[in-house]
């Protein structure tokens, strides 16, 4: 067991720590692309994009910082 890395390793296999989480948060993207039309390959990338995004409208929304200071930091974490 490598826990530095976030990985189970069994019998030459590894498993990320997050893996059910992830694959779960993934499933109502699968579901919205099938829907219309198209292929399930880009659910992982397309949670995440939305994933980054409402972590950005939250600072924005919530941070209680000046406008100044909000900018940045969402300036840098969108880097």
């Amino acid at each position: 067991i490598d826990f530095l890395s976030g990985r189970y390793t069994k019998n030459g296999g590894a498993l990320t720590w997050y893996f059910p989480t992830y694959a779960i948060a993934c499933i109502p993207m699968i579901i919205i692309l099938q829907l219309l039309g198209l292929s399930a390959t880009y659910a992982f990338t397309f949670t995440n994009l939305i994933s980054v995004i409402l972590m950005l409208l939250i600072i924005y929304k919530y941070l209680n910082a000046d406008d100044r200071i909000k900018f940045i930091l969402i300036m840098l974490l969108s880097f």
